[in-house]
């Protein structure tokens, strides 16, 4: 029997070999990695600008909605108030003259926004041919420069889809990350944590629908409310047709989401977020006219209103603006409307140089000309034009682009994670709108940086550090560079705010040097693994690449039943370090979280850990290795056959050319305990010839698991086929690899190894 067991081994092995961590970081970091001994530093902004101490204020904005009774479409402008007429006067002209002009109209002033010379005047007209009438003599009264209708904007949102259940911050589900990764924002906050740099605080307007107060997104540190008590009554979003869309939430509240959200709190995480109480963030509430015909989403905005609004914020003390808004289309009718923003912004710029206005390019797949749009298109140094780009760099089928006027940066604009639902599934939202908080949120952090810097300098800088093309998403060479209408680069955070970092350092007395961006991505996270011991037991190991002069510690936290063994608390003075913890999971308890963090920025890496049950089948390959025969070898045969001989010379040129070669298999485990059962092996040759080695015992201990195989049941150990292997997790997967050795085959030494995985739960 044992000789007629070594053939069938060997046979078996000749005929089918033939045949065939985590890591992540959250909270605020003190430690200046390139400072003596590591220690907290103070910085001083660039001395480079020179914004005013004393912040004139913008004066007077009063405005007045007109009556929806009014509205008539007309052949040029769309929807429009028939009874409205803005005008805009010439320099050093007020409201008299503007009285003056209402009155050669038959009119009279109902609000105006004082630092631009617009004033609304409001007539008797009731049809198209009246409102042409009276825009021709407003026209050509004494000081006039632009007169037109009051007209809409509308929300810059193109499609609105609700995914599967969100699976954590850090948008681990589906394609919820490649945004995010496109612009190097997990890069970007890991710089301002590990940098050191003292963070000011910063406020955002957003100009938009109403915040939601149900919203669970902004529950954080930062401040994120209405800019009036009545700008956070936001009412869920419906399109045209009275259904309810964007997940139940609304446009501004969305877009303040990708601004701001709270990124601790399992759901969406903010641009900005990082900032946290240093982070104010007020949205007015701008749209409550009717949904024009020709627009999907949302109500309309009127001209006078957002001007007002945009005035209120930079009063109240904004310094960066988003517009996720625009006119209907880009057309020859909006340039009363163009040259209205214009003005604004020009004037803006020369009383606040420090305050930015970031506006969407549109979504109507047209383009601007610098003359056709607005807000958005203008050539302005204090206006930032965002077109929308998909998450390999492809212009979006909806965005504007430029034929003329100023597109200026692109961001990611297609299926953004903006919110959670009340069912716990992600909202992904598509449009310009959604790229535009995104350079918002961004610009945000470098005014929180370097409080002093200007508009025209903040548009420099994100404009000499983006990408010229998306990176390709295996980390190699860009893979679509972006189109120059479409502003010729894509935004990058992380670039954005080392520059500002370096530049903060440079200027700061004594100067500091500059810092690396690799090495502060090291000192900004911890990874760990878990490596299964046992069924129920498993080796938790963190490492870090860099600390800080002063050093750092690594804490463990085991959220859940179960035990752990070590300190929670390990020193670590030097790199690269590692720290390992035991954990012991309870049988019947539901599965536990181990939680690495590392003190001096606090970024944190979450494992989950459930008990393996090794019962099943794991699919995957052997392989052979090592050959070494020593001499001859002499195969005793069955039934008084004289033995096979296969030579030394035979073997090895055989077994040579089989090495390297993976021959698939599949170990079906039958568990008995969570340490010890049977495993049969099965394999099929090239020729589609099944073999079946086992049943065996296994046995699993110090994490090894160990199960010797025969074609049969063996009486001892000649001619089989020896296993060595350990668990792991990849993913979502269990894997089970290691070595094997044929062992009771006289003169031949063959070694090789296995891998093998198994649906983790399967």
């Amino acid at each position: 029997m044992p000789r007629h067991r070594s053939l069938g081994v060997l046979i078996v092995i000749l005929s089918l070999l033939g045949g065939a961590g985590c890591s992540g970081g959250d909270g605020d970091a003190t430690v200046d990695p390139a400072a003596p001994g590591g220690s907290a530093t103070s910085t001083t902004a660039s001395s480079e600008v020179t914004p005013t101490t004393s912040v004139p204020d913008l004066g007077a904005a009063e405005t007045v909605a007109p009556d929806d009774a009014t509205l008539i479409a007309t052949s040029t402008w769309g929807v429009v108030p028939a009874n409205r007429v803005d005008v805009l006067l010439g320099a050093g002209l007020g409201r008299a003259d503007a009285e003056a002009v209402a009155s050669a109209v038959g009119g009279s002033v109902v609000g105006s926004v004082e630092l631009i010379g617009l004033f609304q005047i409001e007539t008797m007209g009731t049809s198209e041919a009246d409102l042409v009438a009276a825009i021709d003599i407003a026209t050509s009264q004494l000081g006039v420069q632009s007169a037109g209708p009051e007209t809409q904007l509308v929300q810059k949102q193109s499609e609105c889809t609700s995914t599967g259940p969100f699976a954590d911050p850090h948008y681990a589900e589906g394609d919820n990350a490649r945004p995010y990764d496109v612009i190097g924002l997990k890069n970007a906050h890991d710089i301002i944590r590990a940098s050191g740099i003292e963070t000011k605080k910063v406020k955002i307007g957003v100009t938009d629908t109403g915040l939601m107060a149900a919203s669970t997104e902004i529950d954080g540190s930062s401040s994120v409310a209405g800019l009036k008590p009545t700008d956070g009554i936001g009412v869920m979003s419906v399109d045209k047709n009275g259904v309810p869309d964007m997940g139940g939430l609304n446009h501004g509240t969305c877009v303040t989401h990708v601004i701001a959200a709270d990124g601790n709190n399992g759901g969406v995480a903010g641009v900005a977020s990082v900032l946290g109480e240093k982070l104010e963030v007020a949205v007015s509430d701008v749209f409550d006219g009717p949904v024009p015909p020709d627009a999907e989403f949302g109500g309309t905005a009127w001209g006078g209103r957002t001007l007002a609004s945009l005035v209120a914020q930079i009063n109240g003390g904004a310094k960066v603006i988003n517009m996720s808004l625009g006119p209907i289309k880009p057309e020859a009718a909006n340039a009363h409307n163009n040259e209205v923003y214009r003005r604004f912004f020009a004037k803006v710029h020369e009383l606040r140089p420090d305050v930015v206005f970031v506006a969407a390019a549109g979504n109507e797949a047209g383009g601007l000309d610098g003359t056709n749009y607005g807000p958005g298109g203008l050539a302005l140094p204090n206006v930032i034009t965002v077109s929308a780009v998909d998450g390999e760099g492809n212009g979006a089928n909806f965005t504007n682009r430029s034929t003329g006027g100023e597109v200026t940066i692109a961001a990611p604009g297609v299926d953004i994670p903006v919110g959670v639902g009340a069912d716990g599934r992600t909202i992904n939202a598509s449009g310009t709108s959604f790229a535009t908080p995104m350079v918002t949120g961004t610009i945000a952090l470098l005014q929180s940086i370097n409080p002093k810097l200007t508009a025209t300098q903040i548009k420099q800088i994100l404009d000499e550090t983006a990408y010229a093309g998306v990176p390709a998403r295996d980390g190699s060479d860009t893979s679509t560079l972006v189109a120059d209408d479409l502003g010729g680069g894509v935004l990058r955070v992380d670039e954005a705010v080392l520059r500002v970092i370096n530049d903060v350092r440079a200027t700061a007395e004594p100067p500091q040097p500059p810092l690396d961006k690799e090495k502060l991505l090291q000192l900004a996270n911890v990874t760990a693994v878990a490596t299964p011991v046992s069924p129920v037991e498993f080796a938790v190991t963190a490492r870090v690449s860099a600390v800080p002069d002063v050093g750092t510690s690594l804490t463990f936290e085991l959220l859940g039943e179960g035990a752990f063994g070590g300190s929670s608390s390990v020193e670590v003075q030097a790199a690269p370090a590692t720290a390992e913890w035991n954990v012991f999971l309870t049988e019947g308890q539901s599965a536990p979280t181990a939680k690495v963090c590392r003190t001096d920025v606090r970024a944190c890496c979450t494992i989950y850990l459930e008990a393996i049950d090794l019962g099943g089948t794991w699919t995957g390959t052997l392989t052979i290795g090592t050959v070494d025969a020593l001499d001859d070898i002499i195969i005793e045969m069955p039934f008084d056959q004289p033995p096979a001989t296969i030579t030394k010379e035979e073997c090895e040129e055989g077994y040579g050319q089989l090495a390297g070669e993976a021959m698939p298999i599949s170990l079906d485990f039958v568990a008995d305990s969570p340490a010890s059962g049977t495993v049969t092996m099965l394999s099929v040759d090239a020729d589609g010839e099944e073999s079946v080695l086992g049943p065996a015992a296994w046995t699993i201990a110090g994490g090894v698991v160990r199960f010797t195989l025969a074609d049969g049941s063996a009486e001892d150990a000649a001619g089989v086929l020896v296993f060595e292997g350990r668990l792991g997790a990849a993913g979502d997967e269990y894997t089970l690899s290691g070595t094997w050795s044929a062992a009771g085959v006289p003169n031949l030494v063959l070694t090789g190894t296995f891998e093998t995985s198994r649906p983790a739960g399967g």
